[in-house]
């Protein structure tokens, strides 16, 4: 088997346009943000730049379809400049810390210990009962919050110091919207019924960051790529 030399990324995606990645798709439209852009969503994305800038002909493209060389991670948030990962399914937030402002992450914070601890079997000895003060009411973050390592250990960020609330900004509002739109007869300048659509996206402004692998003959411009990601990117969503 013939060695291939590859590059490898470390990648910052910003949303310049609202953008469409959601859990599931309903038949009046998708719903459900998601905080991450799929490994897979990333990659195609990636591809498909690549082509349009000319860096891979039609064949090339194709072939990545069969056996892919352009391989990507998940691109998690950037939240206050840091780069955050997924909790793990060991990381509790205490509830009743969290109203009060105080520190509320209870669980093994350290990734090496966990590490460890995973190796060794002692998953059971990793599930946290109660936090420092003695609280029982704890609410699990996997998989939905994001922590930052800090000092080699996993912290809240500090948007979110004394709560999880949100991921990204000062609230989760501020950086996901929800759209209504209906088709509208032309002839009886009114809605034609069972065509109202609902769409939930992410705003522009939030930033990612990911892992990319390319083949050494494929590169990344120094000015970086323009991505379409996501659903409706004919209809101007999804621009990063």
């Amino acid at each position: 088997m013939a060695l291939v030399a590859m590059r490898v990324y470390e990648v910052r995606v910003k949303i310049l346009s609202p953008t469409i990645i959601t859990r599931r798709k309903t038949e009046n439209g998708f719903l459900g943000p998601l905080d991450y852009i799929p490994a897979q969503t990333l990659r195609g994305a990636v591809v498909s730049s690549l082509f349009m800038e000319g860096l891979m002909d039609r064949n090339r493209m194709r072939a990545e379809e069969e056996a892919p060389t352009v391989l990507s991670s998940p691109a998690y948030p950037v939240i206050g400049g840091a780069r955050t990962y997924p909790a793990h399914p060991f990381a509790m937030e205490c509830k009743v810390c969290a109203e009060k402002g105080e520190a509320t992450l209870v669980g093994e914070l350290d990734p090496r210990k966990l590490e460890d601890s995973l190796a060794e079997r002692r998953d059971l000895e990793l599930v946290p009962v109660e936090c420092g003060s003695g609280h029982r009411a704890l609410k699990p973050l996997h998989p939905n919050k994001f922590l930052v390592l800090e000092g080699g250990k996993f912290s809240a960020p500090k948007e979110r110091r004394g709560g999880m609330k949100a991921e990204g900004g000062s609230s989760a509002s501020a950086e996901k919207s929800h759209s209504v739109s209906v088709a509208i007869s032309r002839g009886r300048a009114a809605g034609i019924k069972g065509m109202l659509y609902h769409y939930e996206f992410l705003m522009s402004g939030k930033e990612f960051w990911a892992t990319l692998v390319l083949p050494a003959e494929l590169s990344i411009p120094g000015n970086g790529l323009q991505l379409m990601i996501g659903r409706g990117v004919s209809r101007g969503f999804g621009r990063a």
